[in-house]
């Protein structure tokens, strides 16, 4: 029986980020070349001044431009004809992709260090091929099941199956965000790949951390069996995440699977969307915040068009990050350490000034005791001055 897909996407710079270094590509029917009938992807960013979303940006729009049309093919060196095509499509095309990202770094300076996870779901016959490098993240909701795809390449992930580390220690560790695989680090990668199965009521999740550091899978997949549409869900995601602080970038694309032939995304009729094929729900979670109005949702998140891998954000106000108060505070004492030193270093020399000038009378007793002593010493606390200012110019920070 043929399988209707619906897609919805939505990318969001988050609360804290000055600017979005996640990227996405949604490639639906009537936009993606006759050999399949989607192609997903969700790519993070990583590097400074703005390298990361050059990465990123770069990955997604290169999917676009080879799957829009047969341009794909000329990046395959397999047959066509055999079995595992899809897979190896999946897996050159990412390899060559990472290549040219590296290329792109090593030649301009300023993208040095720059890398994205990739994270890709090639749909054609009713089966998924995802590509995998990075963080970012594959579900499946399979009969009221969330269930995750992909394995995170990262140094906690590493430590949780070496058994020296529990997810839940895993979740809360600070050095989660290292990730050990990512586009561009390297000239030469391995892709994760694996083929899933689509049924009629399954729900295929691809998501950054930025979703899944704010909410739990339970989480996740209350949203995916409480609202149907593929396009309102995305928008609670992240609405949802940047309301638990939005800490990061958040991208979300969702696509759910129904009866039927393949339309195009965003076309959808309510009565597709039998509550029954979703699936026993599960479990209720301690409930996350109230959802918010849908329509502030929708304008508060850019959401591809059906036309773009990715639309310009909203303009959107930025949390400010909170100051350090104790900078005043800092500054008093390290002036009160400099006067106390300056001060130390006037008597040491006025010190070694008084044993010279004793030196001196025992062999003239003539000389003027008084004159000479304090003159050295004023001239000892002058140096000692000279040397704190040479040392260290700027003493007028302490607002």
């Amino acid at each position: 029986m043929p399988l209707r897909l619906v897609i919805g996407a939505a990318t969001d710079r988050g609360r804290v980020r000055e600017s979005n270094e996640d990227s996405v590509c949604v490639l639906g029917p009537g936009e993606i070349v006759d050999d399949f009938d989607a192609l997903l992807a969700v790519a993070d960013g990583m590097g400074g001044h703005q390298a990361g979303e050059v990465a990123s940006q770069y990955a997604t729009d290169k999917l676009q431009e080879l799957f829009a049309s047969s341009a794909y093919r000329d990046w395959v060196s397999y047959d066509p004809g055999r079995n595992d095509y899809n897979i190896l499509v999946i897996k050159e095309v990412l390899e060559r992709l990472n290549r040219e990202i590296y290329d792109l770094a090593v030649r301009e300076r300023k993208h040095r260090g720059m890398g994205t996870t990739i994270t890709a779901a090639l749909i054609a016959q009713g089966q998924a091929v995802l590509g995998h490098a990075g963080d970012s993240r594959a579900y499946l909701l399979d009969n009221g099941k969330l269930i995750q795809l992909t394995t995170d390449h990262s140094w906690v992930q590493e430590q949780v199956e070496q058994n020296k580390m529990s997810p839940e220690q895993a979740a809360n560790d600070p050095r989660k965000n290292q990730i050990t695989r990512a586009l561009g680090v390297s000239s030469v990668i391995r892709i994760d790949r694996q083929v899933i199965d689509l049924h009629p009521g399954n729900v295929l999740l691809l998501c950054t951390d930025g979703l899944t550091n704010m909410l739990s899978d339970d989480e996740i997949a209350h949203w995916l069996m409480t609202i149907p549409d593929p396009q309102k869900v995305c928008s609670a995601l992240v609405a949802t995440a940047n309301q638990r602080g939005g800490l990061d970038n958040i991208s979300v694309i969702v696509a759910r699977v129904l009866n039927g032939d393949v339309l195009p995304r965003g076309h959808w009729r309510q009565e597709d969307f039998d509550t029954q094929r979703l699936g026993k729900p599960l479990p209720r979670p301690a409930p996350p915040p109230a959802a918010p109005d849908e329509s502030a949702a929708v304008a508060d998140v850019a959401m591809p068009s059906p036309a773009m891998s990715v639309v310009a954000e909203s303009p959107q106000a930025v949390t400010p990050v909170p100051v350090n108060t104790g900078t005043k505070t800092t500054n008093w004492l390290i002036l009160v350490l400099k006067v106390g030193g300056l001060l130390a270093l006037a008597v040491a020399e006025s010190i070694i000034v008084g044993l010279v000038v004793a030196f001196v009378q025992e062999k003239e007793p003539k000389f003027p005791i008084v004159v000479s002593v304090s003159g050295l010493t004023f001239l000892a606390v002058v140096f000692a001055v000279m040397i704190v200012i040479a040392l260290n110019p700027s003493l007028d920070d302490q607002s």
